[in-house]
């Protein structure tokens, strides 16, 4: 008999609630119970005046490098892109660099282009 068979022990997970179930589920299916405590939350950006502007500036080609850091950057880019231009076209020349493989990998699937720069090691 180990202390898992005497004491459950409880995981917290600190992710935002809209992205922490199958997290949470996973924990659960090896029998810890998991405990919803998040750090962040997840929200909506206003498209203000200068957002406006700098999304513009990134349309006309303007900027060198467009760098994300997580899928929710990605999804905002797009949200953000549609809302403003009717579509979340970005330049040719644009060069794209991702924090890691999943934002890559949504990036491509939302953008229909590929990443130039994904590095070799992350840390989230």
């Amino acid at each position: 008999m180990n202390a898992r068979d005497i004491v459950p022990f409880s995981v917290v997970v600190t992710r935002a609630r809209s992205q922490s179930s199958n997290l949470m589920e996973k924990i659960a299916e090896v029998g810890y119970y998991p405990v919803l405590m998040p750090s962040i939350g997840i929200d909506a950006v206003s498209l203000n005046e200068d957002l406006r502007e700098n999304l513009q500036k990134l349309k006309d080609g303007r900027y060198e490098w467009l760098v994300l850091t997580s899928p929710n950057g990605v999804r905002c880019l797009d949200i953000l892109l549609k809302e403003c231009f009717q579509t979340n076209e970005l330049p040719k020349n644009l060069q794209i660099a991702m924090i890691g493989p999943q934002s890559a990998e949504l990036f491509e699937e939302t953008f229909a282009r590929k990443v130039n720069l994904v590095p070799q090691r992350h840390v989230s």
